[in-house]
Formats: structure tokens, sequence, C-alpha cells
């Protein structure tokens, strides 16, 4: 599922700002299209050389012929295009009170799922009717929820039974509404940005537990195993390397560097490989003396 967030910032960003890196010729050709029809208007007739001057100025070697239906397409679109400009998503007290009666963390986390999906989907349509569109396995992937596909169904049913979900009459597909969504949001429990839409499980465990941190290079939560763990899996290989620290042996007081992961790291390579030996010596002496005990 996508989530869009702040998404007039980001055309703004890309088309006045220039910041086209990692923005594909397609995307560049959509996100201009919008700019130009809604954000900064210009004359019908000028929509499609503005765009075409665009990428000529952004992209080397651009050449519109073979864009010419893509962009005349997506100028179309545009026009009728309503700009997803979400901020941010508020939780309140009363509605994380209402999941953590559920007493069962599976469908915590659920129903946690459901309310951040409902209450995306007002701010997106501006609308306050908390209908949402997911299939039930989706929402068992985003709340990290892992139940036999041949028990699923009967599992999910708690959520009528509890209050999370009331019945729904859109003949919409996979339409379903939230049945606790706080619409007076007096007292905000948590905020949630377009980066704890990438991870929601793990951001109601931290809330109901703590344990997890932000990747401080793509903002995704992950499990933190030492207080020192900066990234998530994706980027830690890449960049744990750059924070290793100098800790002093223990044994012969050489200085070496270790990853600030490596909490239990005392000894220089040359030490610990020397404790390692006397270790396996010991070691096979000792079972030495248990097969001669035993002959």
């Amino acid at each position: 599922m996508r989530f869009n967030f702040n998404e007039k910032s980001r055309i703004y960003s890309i088309i006045e700002d220039k910041n086209v890196d990692g923005i594909s010729i397609n995307q560049a050709i959509w996100n201009a299209a919008i700019y130009y029809t809604q954000l900064n208007p210009v004359d019908k007739k000028d929509v499609f050389w503005k765009i075409v001057d665009f990428m000529r100025e952004n992209y080397d070697g651009f050449m519109y012929q073979g864009y010419i239906t893509t962009i005349n397409k997506d100028i179309n679109k545009a026009y009728k295009y309503r700009i997803k400009d979400v901020n941010t998503v508020n939780i309140t007290k009363n509605e994380m009170d209402k999941i953590l009666s559920l007493k069962d963390i599976k469908k915590q986390k659920i129903a946690f799922v459901i309310l951040a999906l409902a209450k995306y989907q007002n701010a997106e349509s501006q609308r306050t009717n908390d209908t949402f569109y997911a299939k039930t396995s989706e929402i068992f992937k985003l709340a990290r929820v892992s139940v036999p596909a041949k028990d699923r169904d009967l599992f999910f049913g708690f959520v009528y039974k509890e209050g999370i979900l009331k019945q729904n009459f859109s003949i919409g597909y996979n339409a379903l509404t939230a049945a606790f969504v706080d619409h007076e949001e007096k007292e905000v429990a948590l905020t949630l940005d377009e980066y704890d839409y990438l991870e929601l499980a793990y951001v109601f465990l931290n809330y109901k537990n703590g344990g997890y941190k932000r990747c401080e290079v793509c903002g995704r939560w992950f499990r933190v195993k030492s207080n020192a763990s900066k990234y998530c899996s994706s980027h830690r290989q890449n960049y744990e390397h750059t924070d290793n620290i100098e800790v002093e042996c223990v044994e012969c007081g050489k200085k070496f560097l270790v990853s600030p992961l490596a909490t239990k790291t005392c000894r220089c390579n040359e030490c610990q490989n020397k404790i390692n030996i006397e270790l396996n010596r010991i070691a096979s002496k000792e079972r030495m003396r248990r097969y001669r005990n035993q002959a």
C-alpha cells in the first residue's frame, strides 16, 4: 500500500528547487504536469512546452519526441487529479485505550493498523467517514501478524465483535469502516508521519513497550539490539562501519576499533585468538578425561 504525505511540498521541491535526484523521467513529467496545471497553472496551450522546458533543463539529452503521448496523457490526468497533501495523522489516548483493552497483542496490532489506515484515508480524502480500502491479508502484513491463511478470516472476526470495525454497506471493493475513531482529538497520544507508515506494527510496539528506533538514513522503525544501533537492516552494513569506536584490550592494552554493537568485545584479535586456543585445549583435555572414565 502507498501512503502519500506532503505531496504538494514534494512537487514544489522537484519543480522549483530542481531536486530530481532519484526521480525517473516519467515521474518528473507527472510532477511537472501537476505543477503547471494546478500549483502554478499556465495557459493550457503552454503546459506541454513548460513541461518540455523543465525536462530539457534537468535531464541531459531529453528528447520530447519520444514522450509526446506520455506528456499529453499526464496533462489530461493532472487537471482531474486531487493532490494528496497529508501532513501528519494523530492518534488519541481514547483510541489507544480502546486498542489496549483488547489484551491480545495480535489483536492490538491489527486494531492499530485499522485505525491508522482509517485516519490516513480521512486526511487524504478530507472526509470523516472512517472508511478505507484494504484486503485482510494487507492488514495482517502491516500489523506483522502471522496467522495461517485458512484461519485468517475466523481470527479477523474479532474486529466486529470488539467494536474495531463496523458493518460497511458501501459497494466499494474491500471497503472497511473503523468503529472507534475519535474525531475530537483532544488528547493526542501519538502523531504519525510518512515514515511511521512504513512500519506501523513497530510504531505501536514502541509506544507500548519501547525497544525500537528510527533508522538515521531512511526513517524506518527497526528493533533495537543495542543502544548503539542507528540503522535498519537495509542500511546497517553500508553505514555502521563509519561509527566504529576505539577500545583498549584488557590483556595487552593495545587499542583497536570495534563496532558499537559489539558490546562484549574486550580483547584484540591476537589476544582473543590466544584465549580461544587455550579454551580449546582445556575443552579437549576435559573430553579426553570423560572418555577415559567411561572406558
